[in-house]
């Protein structure tokens, strides 16, 4: 979803992303631990936001994850999500990766993965 709560797939270079998880654990842990990467079509891995690392307490089964600024180069990327029992550290589920494609102009010669806003001048 964009910030906005409009279901999306396709966004521009420092667009905002809002990712709602719902997940079915059936029997597993009801408190699970998530962890959502952002990874390039080649491989590369974008971006990870992880609940255990930013120290946030187990959560439900569903869950939003806001990003407000997701300043990738155009180019195709996968989200992808994983589920881990709160207490074991055991995944309990994963989701195959969702397809995102970043709209925008690609240089020549860029290969990298962020498109931050910048500009260069004269320091004279």
């Amino acid at each position: 979803f964009d910030t906005a709560g409009h279901a999306l797939n396709t966004l521009r270079p420092g667009d905002g992303l809002r990712a709602d998880i719902g997940l079915n654990l059936g029997t597993r842990s009801t408190s699970p631990h998530l962890r959502l990467r952002i990874v390039r079509d080649d491989g590369v891995v974008c971006g990870v936001f992880n609940t255990v690392l930013e120290r946030r307490p187990p959560g439900t089964a569903m869950v939003s994850l806001h990003i407000e600024r997701l300043d990738l180069a155009a180019g195709v990327y996968g989200v992808d999500v994983i589920a881990t029992n709160g207490t074991s550290g055991a995944t309990d589920a994963e989701a195959a990766g969702c397809p995102l494609l970043v709209e925008g102009e690609v240089s020549l010669g860029h290969d990298g993965v962020l498109a931050v806003p910048h500009r260069w001048r004269d320091a004279s």
